[in-house]
C-alpha cells in the first residue's frame, strides 16, 4: 500500500544578505515578503522510497545537490540519489555559493539549508500514512506568454530581443510556443482527509523581481490559497519555462500576490476533476550525462577585452552584441547598464575554462524520473524551453507526465536549435547558456528512454 509524508518548513534567512541571482548586480536585501519555504513529499510503496524537495531557490550546482542528499537521506531512510531537489527558481531568493564580490566565502548559506533539509525530512518521514493519490490538469489561460519576440533587421536577418515588445514596425513574430496546463498531484488519507499535493506550471517566477526583499515569488500565495482551502501541505514544480514569463511586464507585493490566487483557482480546478491513479507502485530512474560545453571563441575575448578598456556609458550595446554574440540583441531595448556584466561573463568563462585544463570540456546534467503509478515526475537539470515538454507529453507513455527544471543542480538555459539561430539574452554563452546546441535533444533522448524502461 502507498504512503506518503509531507511537510513544510521556512528557510527564509534570518540575516540579511544579497539576492543568489548570477548575471545581476548583487542586491542587498532589506526584508521579507512572502517567505521561503521548502516543501517535502517521500511516497513509499513498500519497497521503494523517493522524497521530492520542492525548494524555493533560484538554483544550486551540482555539488550542492550532491552534500544536500547526502547530509539528509538517513533521516528520511533514504537512499540519496532517490531525492528529486527542485528549485522553485523564484529570483528572490539567498545564494548557497559565494558568486559575487563581498559573498560569503564559507558556504554558510548551504550549510544552514542543509540542517533545515534534515529537520524537514525527518518530519514528512514521522508523517508517513497510507493514502490515495489523484492527477488532474486545468488552463491557466492568458497567465503567460513567450518572451522570445523576433525582429527583422534592415538587410533582412531575423534576431531575438529578450522581454521585447510586439508593437514595434520592426515585429515579425514571437519565436516558440507557450505553455499554459497547470498540472496537480493531490494526495488524501484513507478517512479522506487532504494530505496535500503538488503543482506544475511553467512561468518564470520573476513578480517580485524589482523589490529587493527575500520572496517565493507567485509560489507563495499560490501554494498558501491551497493550503488555506484544504489543508495540508503544497510543493511547487517549476515546469520547462526557459522561454515563458508572466504575461504582464509587472512586479511587486499587489500583482505577485494577484498571480499566485489565480493560479491557486485554477488548481481547485484540476483538483476538482483529478481521477485516481492506475495503481500505486513506485520506481525510479536517473541519468547523468557528461554534457559538453561550448567554448568561448578568440574573436569574442578579443572584443571582450576591446570593451573592458572602456566607459560603459560610450559602449554602443548594439555593436557589442554583435562583436560578443553575432546579433543586434541580448534583452531587447537600452541594455547599457549590464554591458560590464556581460562583458565580465565572455572573460570569466573563458578563464575558467582555460584552467580546466580539459580538451573536452562538460559538465554533469541529472535526468531523473519518478514513477508513481501511471504518473512520471521527471527533474531536468538546468532550464530548457517548453518546446521539449510538448514533445515529450505527445509521446510519454504514461497517463499523466509531470516536468520539473532547475531540478537536481544546473545552470543556464537549453534552448532550442532555433533559437541558437535567432540569438537573445538564453543563447549568450556563458553561465546563462553554457552547454552545446543540441543539448535540449539529448537530455529528451535520456527521459525518453527512462519513461520507456519505467512504462
Amino acid at each position: 500500500m502507498l504512503q506518503a509524508g509531507l511537510a513544510e518548513i521556512e528557510i527564509t534567512p534570518p540575516e540579511y544578505g544579497n539576492l543568489g541571482r548570477l548575471i545581476a548586480n548583487p542586491t542587498p536585501v532589506t526584508g521579507v515578503i512572502c517567505p521561503l519555504y521548502t516543501r517535502a513529499l517521500i511516497i513509499d510503496d513498500g519497497t521503494v522510497r523517493a522524497a521530492i524537495l520542492c525548494v524555493d531557490m533560484g538554483f544550486m550546482f551540482p555539488s550542492c545537490v550532491a552534500e544536500i542528499r547526502e547530509h539528509v537521506a538517513a533521516a528520511g531512510d533514504l537512499e540519496p540519489t532517490n531525492i528529486m531537489v527542485c528549485c522553485t527558481h523564484t529570483h528572490n531568493s539567498f545564494g548557497l555559493t559565494p558568486w559575487h564580490e563581498g559573498d560569503a566565502t564559507d558556504f554558510a548559506e548551504l550549510d544552514y539549508l542543509k540542517g533545515l533539509l534534515r529537520e524537514l525530512i525527518a518530519d514528512a518521514a514521522a508523517k508517513m500514512t497510507p493514502c490515495r493519490v489523484r492527477a488532474g490538469t486545468a488552463q491557466a489561460t492568458g497567465c503567460s506568454k513567450n518572451r522570445r519576440p523576433l525582429y527583422r533587421d534592415a538587410k533582412g536577418a531575423l534576431h531575438v530581443g529578450t522581454h521585447g515588445p510586439e508593437d514595434v514596425e520592426s515585429f515579425v513574430r514571437v519565436e516558440g510556443p507557450i505553455d499554459d496546463e497547470l498540472k496537480v498531484l493531490f494526495f488524501e488519507g484513507e478517512d479522506g482527509s487532504t494530505l496535500g499535493g503538488l503543482v506544475n506550471f511553467a512561468m518564470h517566477p520573476i513578480t517580485m523581481f524589482g523589490q529587493p526583499v527575500y520572496s517565493s515569488s507567485y509560489i507563495g500565495p499560490l501554494t498558501e490559497a491551497l493550503k488555506a482551502k484544504y489543508g495540508g501541505v503544497f510543493g511547487f514544480l517549476y515546469g520547462l519555462s526557459g522561454n515563458l514569463c508572466p504575461s504582464v511586464a509587472d512586479d511587486g507585493e499587489e500583482f505577485n500576490h494577484k498571480v499566485g490566487t489565480a493560479l491557486a483557482k485554477v488548481a481547485e480546478t484540476a483538483i476538482a476533476s483529478a481521477t485516481p491513479l492506475s495503481d500505486s507502485g513506485v520506481s525510479i530512474s536517473r541519468e547523468v550525462i557528461a554534457m559538453p560545453l561550448r567554448r568561448v571563441t578568440p574573436a569574442q575575448i578579443r572584443a571582450a577585452r576591446k570593451y573592458q578598456k572602456m566607459d560603459p556609458a560610450e559602449i554602443d550595446m548594439h555593436e557589442l552584441c554583435h562583436a560578443l554574440y553575432g546579433h543586434d540583441f541580448i534583452f531587447y531595448g537600452d541594455m547599457t547598464g549590464y554591458a560590464e556584466i556581460f562583458v565580465d561573463e565572455i572573460i570569466g568563462t573563458w578563464e575558467h575554462h582555460r584552467r580546466m585544463a580539459t580538451r573536452h570540456l562538460t559538465a554533469d546534467v541529472e535526468v531523473q524520473v519518478i514513477r508513481l503509478g501511471d504518473a512520471a515526475l521527471i527533474g531536468f537539470s538546468s532550464e530548457q524551453f517548453c518546446e521539449l515538454k510538448h514533445e515529450i507529453q505527445s509521446v510519454s507513455p504514461f497517463t499523466h507526465t509531470f516536468f520539473s527544471s532547475v531540478t537536481n543542480g544546473g545552470t543556464g538555459y537549453m534552448p532550442t536549435r532555433e533559437a541558437f539561430a535567432n540569438g537573445g539574452y538564453e543563447t549568450c554563452t556563458g553561465v546563462s547558456s553554457p552547454y552545446v546546441e543540441d543539448a535540449l535533444e539529448r537530455v529528451k533522448e535520456s527521459a525518453l528512454r527512462q519513461l520507456r524502461a519505467l512504462a
